[in-house]
């Protein structure tokens, strides 16, 4: 016997699988001695090359069927599964194959979504990190930072060596940024482009630091009853300041409150116009600013 056996209807089930999805090779062979073994060899898009034992069901007849799944980090690309036929001769056809694409369409998976602190001050450093792993490699992993006034920034997160699918984000606000809750929203690729978008974390910025109040400085160090002193500081915050009140005590303990002014032009400098009443006591009188 020299014929060799006749291999046909050599098809893939789909044109086009995911990476973790089966793929279906059927193969029609027929030989008038009889047909020993049929092999797909699988040629994957880097030219390596596996071989699997087709099967041949009970009522199949001469149907023989190759379930087969590429590895969830195999490489992507174009496939090839050649047929080989060999009947009980040994004779061998191995004229035949068909080919498919495997793709990626598997987002990356993001889990353990954390900040180190679910409040900080608006100087303070807190930590963003998250858990990423894809069935072919994550490519970027970015933080979006959504302030609460909806003002967004794209910060790419590192994975540091040793850190394994561990990527984490360093944020400081501004010490003027806006104050509130902020929102840091993982966008994690992979390198087929998947991306998965769906975790985030929360976190409120506050802030503890008092303002800087310098220069608090008078006109005079005396002045007659009826007259006008003028009161100056320099009062500078990592926010604004909202209100600066300069409180007189006057000799007997008294106590009156002004509001400084801010004009136009004078940066972080406040003044206070004070008039000493002609029935104010006399003697030393003190400003305390707030």
């Amino acid at each position: 016997d020299t014929t060799l056996p006749n291999v046909t209807s050599v098809t893939a089930n789909s044109s086009t699988v995911s990476n973790t999805q089966l793929i279906i090779i059927n193969a029609t062979v027929v030989d008038e001695t009889g047909v020993s073994m049929v092999v797909s060899e699988i040629v994957y898009t880097n030219n390596s090359r596996i071989n699997f034992t087709m099967s041949n069901a009970t009522g199949a007849g001469s149907r023989f069927t190759l379930n087969f799944t590429s590895g969830g980090r195999d490489p992507l690309g174009t496939y090839t599964a050649i047929i080989y036929a060999n009947d009980t001769s040994d004779n061998q056809n191995k004229t035949q194959n068909v080919t498919f694409e495997v793709t990626d369409s598997t987002l990356p998976n993001v889990t353990g979504v954390t900040a180190n602190s679910s409040t900080v001050s608006n100087t303070q450093l807190i930590i963003i990190n998250v858990t990423v792993t894809d069935n072919q490699f994550p490519s970027v992993v970015v933080s979006e930072i959504v302030y609460t006034n909806n003002s967004r920034i794209n910060f790419t997160m590192f994975n540091s060596t040793g850190a394994g699918s561990r990527f984490s984000l360093n944020f400081t606000s501004g010490g003027r940024d806006p104050l509130g809750t902020y929102t840091a929203i993982i966008y994690a690729n992979d390198t087929s482009d998947n991306q998965n978008k769906t975790q985030n974390v929360t976190f409120d910025v506050v802030d503890v630091i008092l303002p800087n109040v310098t220069s608090l400085s008078t006109n005079s160090s005396t002045v007659s009853l009826g007259q006008t002193i003028i009161i100056n500081a320099t009062v500078t915050d990592n926010q604004f300041p909202s209100l600066v009140v300069a409180e007189i005590v006057y000799t007997n303990n008294s106590r009156v409150n002004f509001t400084l002014s801010n004009a136009t032009g004078t940066g972080s400098r406040f003044s206070l116009n004070y008039t000493a009443g002609i029935n104010d006591v006399t003697g030393t009188h003190t400003v305390i600013i707030y």
